[in-house]
């Protein structure tokens, strides 16, 4: 994979971060150290001042993450959660934030994502203003019911008309082939001859081998075989967390949350190109405080949705329709605690918060009381999280160096400061 990304792009891998400036970082700021992983005809080149260079594929996929994956009852409903799943991971990816520092600096951003992205970019230079990375967020929803225009204004959005042609002349729907003809439009990057030489109609190899090598931040993941996994919807943004319990936290959330989608058919639908502002804002130091993304304050939820006859709903949670059945869709810049946690109740409109839509699912769904009380401190966490109360790791790391009596406030973590932070996380899970 290595070779094939490098010989496509054309050139060495580059993927500048800007350096977290304290009061003692050296000004101009250089990182003169470079990777021996690669040869000669693409070696390392000067770095950029006040960044800290990355310049090989394994500084990218070295990052940790969760990828939670979810159970759907059939196409149309995984098609649905997919679609909702997209706005939701511009929050998740900021409380999760838990990557302040690469190559023993801390850096001006907090999360994996934009690094992972440039460390597998394949594009040639003159791909770079028409196509996106192969890792970056989605360009296209899925669902049949998805809202009009919703993608009309979203830049670079490669697509493979002759694959989307014969996909429509197949039978599939518009919305599927546009997406499938969307990352059929990407080179393979790896690719096993033994399977070109004995190709078989039967097989979804060499799809496989397409789909799993265009790193998008939510992935539908369609049935194999018969009797195999069926219908499923992969969320891929959020960040590994520092102990078991918020590992666990974020993942039992994500799935009360793609039942409650499920179940109540939530629509949090926003603009593509709004998406993509927000996983940018996601990126940014102390995000999950300091930024705000953009997300659907009405038209999420109506009784009217939830109790159609032909999907057969069994109607809406009442505490979070808020009466908005008949009210105009809209989306705004809400901050991390007002996703999560909710709007001033006082606020007309004012969106409830997805935790609250959880709670309120667990009861809807008669949940017994004793698992209720069980899920409910994996919850606070979430809340805590996004009110301040509880730091994201990328913060409590950042805390733990600036306190260190080793720290220089020169932006440099050297090898005593990580090595007792890294003592100092294993003591949280004794």
């Amino acid at each position: 994979m290595t070779e094939n990304l490098l010989a496509r792009r054309q050139r060495r891998v580059e993927s500048y971060i800007p350096i977290f400036r304290d009061e003692q970082t050296q000004t101009p700021f250089h990182d003169t150290s470079v990777s021996f992983e690669y040869p000669a005809e693409h070696p390392p080149g000067n770095g950029k001042e006040g960044h800290v260079h990355l310049d090989g594929i394994g500084l990218g996929v070295g990052n940790c993450c969760i990828q939670v994956t979810f159970q759907a009852p059939n196409e149309i409903e995984a098609r649905w959660l997919h679609d909702q799943m997209i706005a939701l991971g511009p929050v998740m990816l900021a409380l999760t934030a838990a990557t302040p520092m690469f190559k023993g600096y801390l850096v001006d951003t907090e999360v994996r994502w934009g690094r992972t992205s440039e460390c597998f970019d394949d594009r040639t230079p003159e791909e770079l203003a028409t196509t996106p990375p192969r890792y970056s967020w989605n360009r296209t929803y899925i669902s049949q019911e998805k809202p009009a225009n919703l993608e009309s204004k979203s830049p670079l959005t490669p697509m493979n008309e002759s694959v989307k042609q014969r996909l429509l002349d197949g039978g599939m729907d518009e919305p599927l082939a546009m997406h499938y003809a969307n990352i059929l439009s990407r080179d393979p990057i790896v690719l096993n001859r033994t399977d070109l030489e004995n190709f078989d109609l039967n097989s979804t190899g060499i799809f496989d081998v397409y789909y799993s090598t265009v790193w998008q931040h939510v992935r539908l993941k369609i049935p194999l075989t018969d009797d195999g996994p069926g219908w499923r919807v992969e969320f891929r943004p959020m960040e590994v967390q520092l102990t078991d319990f918020d590992n666990a936290a974020f993942a039992i959330f994500m799935y009360l949350l793609s039942r409650a989608i499920t179940e109540l058919h939530l629509n949090f639908y926003v603009p593509i190109d709004q998406l993509g502002d927000s996983m940018e804002r996601a990126q940014k130091r102390n995000a999950a405080l300091e930024e705000r993304f953009w997300f659907r304050r009405t038209g999420w939820s109506s009784a009217e949705q939830c109790e159609r006859p032909q999907r057969q709903r069994r109607g809406c949670v009442n505490c979070c329709s808020k009466s908005i059945a008949h009210a105009s869709p809209s989306c705004a810049l809400l901050t991390a605690d007002e996703i999560i946690n909710g709007e001033d109740p006082k606020v007309p409109s004012s969106f409830p918060g997805l935790v609250n839509i959880v709670r309120a699912y667990l009861q809807y769904s008669n949940t017994p009381v004793m698992d209720q009380k069980k899920i409910m401190p994996y919850l606070d966490v979430i809340s805590k999280r996004a009110s301040g109360e509880l730091p994201t790791p990328a913060q409590w790391m950042r805390s733990f160096v600036a306190g260190h009596e080793e720290y220089q406030r020169d932006s440099y973590v050297n090898e005593k400061i990580r090595y007792d932070m890294i003592q100092e996380i294993i003591r949280m899970e004794e």
